[in-house]
């Protein structure tokens, strides 16, 4: 009985200590598959609402070129001054309001005042006399400043205006003075006096590109966050460089007046072209257009010609703000971009590419998007794989902890039979074990070892969070490289130079009188 019963309590500890270890075994498992399971990757990419608000907005910038060609005419007399014909060209931004191809810019950029055309004609003159060794580089101002005053800028007839014909391109324009796509002929269809907005409606001949909404409500409080939008080139020479688009944070400083128009001013610019371009709020919505400060010495353009202005001119055209199913399209994958749901962004944007080639933004973004989602996909296929071999370990574990302990236990089982057969299985004793008493511990052998169970549990570090890179948007590199296109008629050196478009400068006539130049 003796033998029995403690071979009894014996099997019975090792059952209790078999059972916790098995409960800690399936805990190690647990909390390693815990380990590696896949934690959800930050689906949504990092962004600002300013980058959001340049994607929606940004592929309806346009780079506005116009090209002007007359003659120059004595204005008492109306000689011709050469019998050839004068071409300059004019450089400013704009943007498409309209699914016809509608574009609002600046106005003075479209149509110059007569001795801002006279100006530019005859600083192409002059370029044309240096190459012809009549006329010493150095002496290039004073020979404008001295003709400027009885000069006049002509069509063929003296009474005509001078021929113009504008071009718009999209995206990155690749060079000065084209006039072959991907540049776009366009008109100018309506264009408000200087003092009256200075803004300009001009349509090209190609519908349905990248449109931009204006926002509803023109009414913009001191220290408003905007971000301003134009064209803009760091290289020299205007009739060869690239131009892109750059854009500023701005806040808005204050308010003023142009004539009977109202306007804005803020804080900062992105450059001489920039003029005609547009200020945007978080929403990618248009609250105004950007146009000279006359305030400023440099007369820079970092004031905003409101949202009433623009509305009435469009109403007066006949023109509607609105989006194309395109355009909409456009709108609708970028939301699927910025929410994470990279799949439909891929199929959303690629459609748009598809039917509006000239939208270089949604191309970027599908490729941010495509990028993103092979990120995705190599993170939750290694995870998988983690997981079952987390699995097979954890499984591996318990089955050879139950496999050591049903040893341990046949071997501590036969130990103890052995000891008790030593002794003698009457108790003659007077404080021999007592049936219905616990057994005292028996001497050289070790008490069971305490439960695993009530055990704290080993602690893990959580798992490592994915966290995606915020794509950058860069615009596309320039896929059109082309040289200048040479006009007939035309000498070669008879294209703007940088100081020919000093559009700040493009006022009307100049209150100090018309010899001043700048």
């Amino acid at each position: 009985m003796t033998v029995r019963r403690d071979l009894s309590r014996t099997v019975g500890a090792g059952a209790s200590w078999l059972t916790g270890v098995v409960a800690y075994a399936a805990a190690v498992a647990v909390a390693l598959a815990a380990l590696v399971a896949p934690t959800p990757a930050a689906a949504a990419p990092p962004y600002t609402l300013d980058e959001r608000a340049l994607a929606i907005a940004s592929p309806s910038l346009v780079y506005v070129e116009l090209v002007y060609t007359g003659y120059l005419r004595d204005k008492q007399s109306g000689a011709p001054l050469r019998a050839s014909p004068i071409t300059f060209t004019r450089r400013c931004s704009g943007f498409v309001v309209g699914t016809g191809g509608e574009v609002i810019t600046n106005g003075l950029c479209v149509r110059p005042a007569k001795d801002t055309a006279a100006q530019n004609a005859l600083y192409s003159l002059g370029r044309i006399l240096i190459a012809e060794k009549t006329l010493e580089a150095d002496a290039l101002d004073r020979y404008v400043a001295d003709n400027l005053r009885q000069s006049i800028f002509t069509g063929i007839e003296a009474a005509d205006e001078p021929d113009h014909q504008v071009y718009g391109q999209l995206g990155v324009a690749p060079t000065g003075g084209l006039t072959e796509s991907p540049a776009i002929p366009g008109e100018v269809v309506e264009v408000l006096d200087a003092d009256a907005g200075n803004i300009a409606l001009v349509k090209l001949e190609q519908q349905n590109l990248p449109a931009v909404e204006l926002a509803s409500s023109g009414t913009l409080g001191p220290g408003a966050s905007l971000v301003v939008v134009g064209y803009a080139t760091d290289e020299v020479d205007p009739r060869t460089a690239t131009y892109s688009l750059r854009s500023k944070p701005v806040k808005v400083i204050g308010t003023g007046t142009r004539g009977s128009a109202s306007l804005y001013r803020v804080n900062e610019d992105v450059g001489i072209h920039s003029l005609g371009g547009m200020a945007i709020d978080t929403n990618g919505h248009v609250v105004g257009v950007l146009d000279n400060d006359l305030e400023l010495p440099d007369r820079a353009n970092r004031a905003l010609v409101p949202m009433q202005t623009i509305t009435a001119l469009l109403t007066e055209a006949g023109v509607d703000n609105a989006l194309g199913e395109t355009d909409k399209l456009f709108r609708s994958g970028l939301d699927a971009y910025f929410a994470g749901d990279y799949e439909t962004a891929i199929s959303q944007l690629g459609t748009v590419v598809e039917n509006a080639p000239v939208n270089s933004v949604a191309q970027t973004y599908r490729q941010n998007a495509t990028e993103l989602q092979k990120i995705e996909d190599k993170f939750a296929d290694g995870a998988g794989w983690l997981i079952w071999a987390s699995g097979a370990a954890g499984g591996a574990l318990v089955t050879g902890l139950i496999v050591l302990v049903v040893l341990l236990l046949r071997r501590r089982a036969r130990r103890r039979a052995a000891s008790v057969e030593l002794v003698s299985p009457a108790a003659t004793y007077p404080f021999s074990p007592v049936p219905g008493y616990p057994d005292q511990p028996t001497p050289g052998y070790p008490s069971a070892p305490a439960d695993p169970a009530q055990q704290p549990a080993q602690e893990y570090p959580p798992a490592p969070i994915y966290q995606a890179s915020a794509p950058i948007y860069q615009p596309p590199a320039p896929t059109y490289q082309a040289p200048p296109a040479a006009r007939q008629g035309t000498a070669p050196d008879d294209q703007t130079w940088p100081d020919d478009e000093a559009l700040p400068n493009e006022v009307g006539p100049d209150p100090h009188g018309p010899n001043r130049h700048h």
